[in-house]
């Protein structure tokens, strides 16, 4: 694995730790492409050194403090207007939810119950159907003769299926 850019540049920088020094001079003994990034780096650093930064800003720093500093020292209440002007979009604010509020509880919970009744509806559809196909598995297998061992089984699976339904229908209607 390669060294990355921001390896390179703490490196160069003398902001990496020891371990992580002597790891990545390590991997540039062996990694000739590593080296070669290694000297663009330095070649970069090299010409970025060579800049001068002499030149002024007019004060602009010392402006922009001072700015800072007066505002600071400047407390929210000596300007009634802000104050004023957040009271009122808060008020305004409440005042829109209050009419927005009570409808859209309305609707969320009339869309709920819409929601509910229509699975419940469903389900009892598919139960009904699932039932007839039960009874009609029943009725072949008494007609088979196949009553001594089979028939305890599936009417035990009805009753516990029925009874899953029966609990879970309960439920349903208390919710509705």
């Amino acid at each position: 694995m390669h060294i990355s850019d921001n390896d390179f540049c703490a490196y160069l920088d003398n902001s990496l730790s020891d371990k992580a020094k002597s790891k990545l001079e390590q991997h540039l003994t062996g990694c000739r492409e590593c080296s070669r990034k290694l000297n663009e780096w330095s070649s970069l650093y090299d010409t970025i050194g060579l800049l001068e930064f002499d030149f002024k800003l007019d004060d602009m720093e010392e402006k922009v403090l001072q700015r800072i500093r007066k505002e600071e020292r400047r407390p929210a209440l000596s300007r009634p207007w802000v104050l004023v002007s957040n009271m009122a979009y808060v008020l305004l604010f409440l005042f829109i939810t209050s009419l927005f509020i009570r409808p859209v509880t309305d609707f969320a919970g009339r869309s709920v119950q819409y929601a509910a009744n229509l699975l419940f509806n469903k389900s009892l559809g598919l139960f009904n159907e699932v039932k007839w196909y039960v009874v009609n598995i029943i009725s072949f297998i008494q007609a088979e003769e196949l009553t001594g061992w089979l028939f305890p089984l599936l009417a035990g699976i009805t009753l516990i299926a029925g009874g899953s339904y029966l609990s879970f229908g309960k439920r349903m209607h208390k919710a509705a």
